[in-house]
């Protein structure tokens, strides 16, 4: 790796490292801003540079932030402005992390149906 992309990666890690345990709570939103979407990212990248400091931040917020998730609003997704779905995309990031019972159990109870009813035909064309 050249000197200029380990000194940019040095600092972005750092920034990451500092920023990830001052979150209070996870961002919901379906663009590209919101947490599980860039823990996901945060993982995979961590893993591939064997960073295992980066990788001990993310699940110390996944068991905080995702783990005791139940019946995630599916049904209002997506919303006419979202374009990453917060559900999917806490569930791919918590696939990457648990193991494959855990992950089940826990995408079983935070995905199913919310038992919300919309309104018939809400989402027709006008």
């Amino acid at each position: 790796m050249g000197e200029r992309a380990a000194a940019a990666r040095s600092r972005s890690g750092g920034a990451l490292k500092r920023w990830v345990p001052k979150l209070h709570y996870p961002i919901r939103i379906g663009e590209h801003d919101q947490t599980a979407f860039s823990f996901g990212l945060i993982w995979d990248w961590a893993g591939v540079a064997g960073d295992k400091e980066m990788r001990s931040c993310s699940p110390m917020l996944r068991v905080g932030f995702y783990v005791e998730d139940r019946r995630c609003p599916i049904d209002y997704e997506p919303s006419g402005e979202d374009f990453l779905s917060p559900c999917l995309a806490e569930a791919d990031f918590m696939r990457r992390v648990l193991d494959a019972p855990a992950f089940g159990a826990g995408c079983r109870d935070s995905c199913r149906d919310s038992g919300r009813r919309t309104r018939p035909g809400w989402r027709r064309r006008w």
